[in-house]
């Protein structure tokens, strides 16, 4: 018999050791019972679970921005910024609809889980992967129902499935934006477009860098009016391309080490956030809540961890730190 704290670290650590993106993250990967404390850390309590709106870390009154850590020394020369979340909110809802796809199949099968240890665990598996392509999280779906000695078709039939659900949402939205029935901004993070034209007077050569399939991202951008700030800087998986990383778009757009320290990230998932803090970048938590206009507690909790140096709701204050 396993308890719902050893299955819970368990499975943590097994799927945080091949995902991690530095040697940080490596060194709790090999002590489950650190890992699992980290995770739960980051999470809302028990009471709250899925309902980030009571939480209260942050104060929503001051919803413009926090300040965490000191800046680095160095002006970026270079922004890495996030779509889906930091930008656009064409895809907004994705993680809901992605929770209940995972509690679905899983609750039916045979584990000793609680709900709410269910629950929790599935909100770690989509933040740790939160920024990767969607097919990591559903991969780790698949893993999850055989761990618990289900069926499963494998992690294609898992990620058609969550696509079919949130495309009947976005195309819904993509073709009122094409018909001219909703305004473009609706569908941007607040600020967005003002934080683009900030950093380009700035001097920061911008790049557009999405776990979403590329061909999404290009017609999505066009539709929000992005496209213009980025030009052919905009990287994303193409189709049937599984080894993309946002960690290989860095080391390509800036092959020495040292200057990355000089590269500026601006997003909501765990990637970008780790990835640019580790290297001596500047690194800015989009930690929007659809609940109200302040830092959503829980996002916020976990972009700090991940070494963010200020997070912030929208852009509408952008001049702050542009």
């Amino acid at each position: 018999t396993i308890s719902p704290a050893v299955f819970a670290a368990n499975s943590i650590a097994k799927s945080l050791l091949p995902l991690a993106v530095g040697p940080a993250m490596i060194k709790l990967c090999f002590n489950a019972g650190i890992m699992a404390e980290f995770m739960q850390s980051l999470l809302p309590s028990k009471s709250s679970i899925w309902n980030r709106s009571k939480m209260n870390e942050f104060d929503i009154e001051q919803p413009n921005w926090r300040k965490l850590r000191k800046f680095p020394n160095k002006k970026p020369e270079l922004a890495f910024l996030d779509f889906d979340g930091t930008l656009s909110l064409i895809r907004g809802g994705w993680m809901p609809i992605m929770r209940s796809q995972m509690y679905q199949a899983l609750r039916p099968l045979n584990s000793r889980e609680s709900d709410w240890d269910l629950k929790r665990n599935i909100e770690n598996w989509i933040q740790e992967n939160n920024g990767k392509p969607t097919w990591r999280q559903m991969e780790r779906l698949h893993q999850e129902i055989l761990f618990r000695n289900g069926e499963s078709k494998g992690w294609q039939v898992h990620l058609d499935h969550f696509t079919d659900l949130l495309m009947e949402k976005v195309n819904h939205i993509k073709n009122q934006l094409r018909s001219g029935q909703r305004d473009p901004k609706t569908s941007c993070v607040p600020g967005a477009h003002e934080l683009l034209v900030n950093l380009q007077k700035a001097g920061l050569e911008l790049h557009l860098v999405s776990g979403t399939s590329l061909e999404h991202v290009l017609e999505e951008s066009d539709l929000l009016g992005f496209s213009a700030y980025f030009g052919d800087r905009i990287h994303a998986p193409e189709p049937n391309t599984l080894n993309f990383s946002k960690e290989k778009v860095l080391e390509t757009l800036v092959p020495k080490p040292i200057d990355r320290s000089k590269v500026l990230a601006i997003g909501d998932g765990p990637v970008e956030i780790t990835l640019i803090s580790q290297n001596g970048g500047l690194a800015i938590g989009v930690a929007r809540s659809d609940d109200h206009d302040g830092i959503d507690p829980a996002t916020g909790n976990l972009l700090e961890q991940c070494g963010a140096h200020a997070l912030v709701p929208n852009f509408t204050q952008a001049e702050k730190f542009t």
